[in-house]
């Protein structure tokens, strides 16, 4: 291996690979005034860039680190100078790591582990301090390095074009360094739009990857301070919280809703005020510095896409590291608003008995007492039809809300009027203390009865009353007792929202009409089924909790499948479906080979094959097919609503980062 330093490249190399190595070897962190050296390594035919020897980020041993192509593993596996393999830094378990106070690793010492969890711990109303002295801490810069690192992000060019390549231990101390010394100036943010699924374009801000850095360690220092104070209605980007625990909320906590209403905050992340966001933070933060280096990610120069540079001065890029909590740091005091009112509207245990029922209870006890079984049982029936509770009981009152991100969900038990009403004091709530503004095209009031309240990819519906059978022992004896409870919630799948997904990305038309993919046309038969089959494995975790996730799942699978088979079939010249499933399977599993005296498009299995062969090699596996072909496949959906008292399994933040 030749190491070569970047001011005396050696003339000899083509201009090509000059270019090549000067690309590679600019450092990530270029204004922290960090040295920029660059290292060749030929092996064979293959020349791979390098950086000089620097320490490894979890032994603190001296390496040569080796950058083959892009990726997470790019700049961290390598020889070390005794021969031992040096594990890549991204992939290594959290568990197997230890932390110090110091610049040295390897101490068994975990002073900013203690700090934070102290961070926890804050009593309400106190403020945390001496941020700083936790920001000068290497072993929080390495813990974020090896969280971002497995991301493919990570290679994502900036405006700048930063990317993790050509990190290393001196480096990562040079960008500490000039963070603790007030001399770290954010770098460009790139500007990039990518298409809604209802229609229009969702403006995306790609950092560097240097500033990508600090603001993941900024944002695990708000995390720690700020996740206690949450609220548990909100389940938006927060460890341990999801859209399913959310979903599984309104199951448990919205049953009798009789109004819904639908909010979603208009450019909420694009609107954000700095200034009121910087005076939030400041109730809960008591460290200048720690303000300031929020303010100054804030205020970021951003790359247009017409190559224009253009300075923000209002909103967090999505896109950020530290966007979705400080969003969540800003909405929490629409979800203290929330509870205020919920604390205030609610009234009442129960519901009063209804004047109907009532009324059928007497002719029941009339008919009992004369003995008219048939007019007993008659009455029964139409009882349990009605139901106990009065719906327009103005002694019970309730309101219930659930949060993710920018939308929410809320609850009304009561009249249409107080809906109305909460609706309004919501819009000026958010128009006067948080500076946003409420969407009115997607702010909707729905009554629950006969409607489909759509809500993060599901449909919220209350079905029909349902009669329950169980045997429970009355005065000695074991009896059979039947019940009708009024109509739960049911979760069903958003299915024209699935087969727009997939009309999307040229699997079938707006109708769920099957049509050949010639995206995938170039690709090998084993490839696409893959990929195929992540495609519906991720549907049917994201839909576990649907009622009819067996239903969505298996004409999802119907779909891929066909599309495949037509997609196929053009490809290795063969004709029609029915030629496909009767050579490769129903899930597509065999291997198919082009018509004799064809040759098939693109890249195959076979061709693959050959190619390892003639380079000294052979490829191993088996043709896997596409899953869930089969409705009985197909596991059963989660029906289970959220436990009143859950929380979540894993301590905020420091599982993740050890």
């Amino acid at each position: 291996m030749i190491l070569i330093k970047h001011q005396k490249l050696v003339c000899s190399i083509s201009r090509f690979m000059r270019n090549h190595f000067e690309r590679v070897g600019i450092g990530a962190f270029g204004r922290t005034g960090e040295p920029r050296t660059v290292g060749i390594a030929f092996e064979g035919q293959r020349a791979s860039s390098t950086c000089l020897p620097e320490r490894d980020l979890v032994t603190g041993k001296r390496s040569l680190f080796r950058a083959k192509g892009k990726g997470p593993k790019s700049m961290d596996c390598g020889q070390s100078y005794k021969g031992k393999h040096l594990q890549d830094v991204a992939y290594r378990k959290w568990s197997s790591l230890s932390f110090s106070s110091s610049d040295e690793l390897g101490s068994p010492t975990s002073t900013w582990i203690e700090r934070l969890s102290t961070l926890q711990g804050l009593r309400p109303g106190a403020k945390a301090q001496r941020l700083w002295a936790l920001v000068d801490d290497i072993n929080l810069w390495v813990a974020a390095y090896k969280k971002l690192a497995p991301n493919p992000g990570s290679m994502t060019k900036g405006g700048a074009g930063g990317t993790i390549d050509g990190t290393s231990m001196r480096s990562l101390k040079a960008l500490r360094d000039s963070v603790v010394e007030c001399k770290f100036r954010f770098g460009t943010t790139r500007r990039v739009y990518i298409p809604k699924p209802q229609g229009g374009k969702r403006p995306l801000g790609i950092p560097e990857f240097q500033d990508r850095l600090v603001q993941e360690v900024v944002r695990t220092i708000l995390e720690a301070i700020y996740e206690p104070k949450f609220l548990p209605n909100s389940h938006g980007f927060r460890p341990g919280r999801s859209q399913h625990t959310c979903l599984k909320q309104i199951r448990r906590d919205f049953r009798g809703t009789i109004w819904y209403i639908e909010g979603d905050i208009s450019k909420c992340f694009d609107s954000i005020n700095h200034d009121f966001l910087l005076r939030t933070l400041s109730y809960s933060i008591q460290d200048h510095k720690f303000l300031a280096l929020i303010k100054t990610g804030l205020q970021t120069n951003t790359l247009m896409p017409e190559k224009n540079i253009e300075k923000t001065l209002v909103g967090t890029p999505q896109g950020g590291v530290c966007s979705p909590l400080l969003s969540n740091i800003m909405l929490h005091e629409l979800d203290v608003f929330l509870a205020k009112l919920k604390r205030i509207i609610d009234r009442g245990k129960e519901r009063k008995m209804s004047r109907k029922y009532g009324a059928l209870t007497s002719l029941r006890s009339r008919a009992k007492k004369s003995g008219s079984i048939q007019r007993y049982r008659d009455s029964l029936k139409q009882a349990r039809k009605v139901g106990y509770g009065d719906p327009l009981d103005v002694h019970f009152r309730r309101l219930n809300f659930v949060r993710y991100a920018d939308d929410f969900l809320i609850g009304i038990i009561g009249p249409r009027k107080l809906a109305t009403r909460v609706k309004e004091l919501i819009s000026r709530f958010l128009s006067a203390k948080l500076k946003l503004k409420l969407s009115a095209e997607k702010t909707l009031i729905t009554r629950a009865r006969g409607s489909d309240i759509p809500f993060l990819g599901y449909k919220i519906n209350h079905g029909p009353s349902n009669m329950y059978t169980y045997r429970r022992r009355y005065q000695g004896k074991w009896r059979t007792v039947r019940v009708r409870r009024a109509g739960h919630i049911r979760l069903l799948v958003q299915m024209k929202k699935v087969i727009g997904s997939l009309a999307s990305k040229g699997f079938c038309d707006r109708y769920g009409e099957p049509k050949p993919n010639f995206h995938s046309f170039q690709d090998p038969q084993s490839y696409t089924v893959s990929r195929v089959g992540s495609i519906l494995r991720g549907i049917s975790h994201y839909y576990h909790l649907a009622e009819t996730k067996r239903k969505c799942v298996s004409r999802v699978s119907s779909i891929l499948t066909h599309s495949l088979a037509k997609t196929f079939a053009a490809k290795f010249k063969l004709g029609t479906r029915s030629k496909i499933f009767a050579l490769a399977g129903k899930d597509l599993s065999r291997p198919l080979k082009a018509k004799p005296g064809k040759t098939a498009a693109g890249i195959t299995d076979l061709k693959l094959t050959q190619w390892a062969i003639e380079a000294g090699g052979n490829l191993k596996g088996t043709l896997k097919g596409i899953p869930y072909t089969s409705a009985r496949d197909v596991s059963k959906p989660d029906l289970l609503p959220l436990r009143p008292q859950w929380k979540r399994k894993k301590k905020i933040g420091i599982s993740k980062i050890r």
